[in-house]
């Protein structure tokens, strides 16, 4: 059940954190119906935002930096919780946990070795937020999608299928999409990766947290044109909540 009832045209805000006065003109200009934060944006952007559209949904995600370190789901829960309270008290209620977590940089390796373990941080984690934000949707995070990478990133599905039981459990689940052309952007491995997600989860609500098209060298209105076209498909897709372009800058 999604009170839209259709999939939102959404993108993603700044990756480092705080929206800049630039993209409010850009997101009122291109009707973005959905965006995406992170969880050490201030708690004005929202006002910002609904500003522009009372109806705007606002999803964040919450946001630490994971890189040579090993985090614990408390030590995880003491860093974000006060970002997370500020936007939960200004409406939001839906929140991705970490980003690409079968990534070396995002933790993989250093916080858990595989997707097993990841999965138990998951369930702490959100056992912890829980009792704290009793509304809070909380989503398990879109993975890195592909194959492994030595000493990078872990097999997607592997790690999906590995932390399957974090997946079932949250309250929705994100998912990435990348493409390098406008075939790729149709194929089982890019675009449509979402399709995959679908088939595990055929109850499951889903938002494609991340997509583009970043291959260097592709001009603008290209790209444009094929984020146009992803959109348009993904309206009649059901049980997508809204799809983040990434990234605003």
């Amino acid at each position: 059940a999604w009170q839209y009832g259709r999939c939102l045209v959404g993108l993603h805000g700044r990756a480092d954190g705080p929206l800049l006065d630039p993209d409010i003109p850009l997101i009122k200009n291109a009707r973005i119906e959905a965006v995406k934060l992170l969880s050490n944006a201030p708690p004005e952007d929202v006002d910002r935002l609904l500003e522009l559209d009372p109806e705007m949904f606002i999803m964040a995600r919450l946001f630490a930096s994971f890189r040579d370190r090993v985090v614990s789901a408390a030590d995880f829960t003491s860093w974000i919780e006060h970002e997370m309270g500020e936007l939960y008290e200004r409406g939001v209620r839906f929140f991705e946990i970490h980003n690409e977590p079968n990534l070396q940089v995002e933790g993989w390796h250093n916080s858990w070795p595989d997707g097993h373990q990841f999965g138990h941080w998951f369930l702490e984690l959100v056992e912890r937020l829980q009792s704290k934000y009793s509304e809070a949707k909380f989503g398990y995070p879109g993975l890195s999608p592909g194959g492994p990478i030595s000493g990078q990133r872990m097999d997607s599905w592997t790690f999906l299928e590995q932390s399957d039981e974090a997946a079932r459990s949250a309250d929705w689940i994100g998912c990435h999409c990348y493409w390098s052309d406008e075939a790729h952007m149709l194929h089982p491995s890019g675009g449509l990766v979402y399709e995959e997600y679908r088939r595990r989860y055929p109850d499951k609500l889903l938002f494609i947290t991340e997509f583009s098209n970043p291959t260097k060298g592709t001009d603008a209105r290209t790209k444009g044109q094929q984020y146009l076209e992803y959109y348009r498909r993904l309206q009649n897709v059901r049980g997508i909540g809204a799809a983040f372009s990434f990234v605003v800058s």
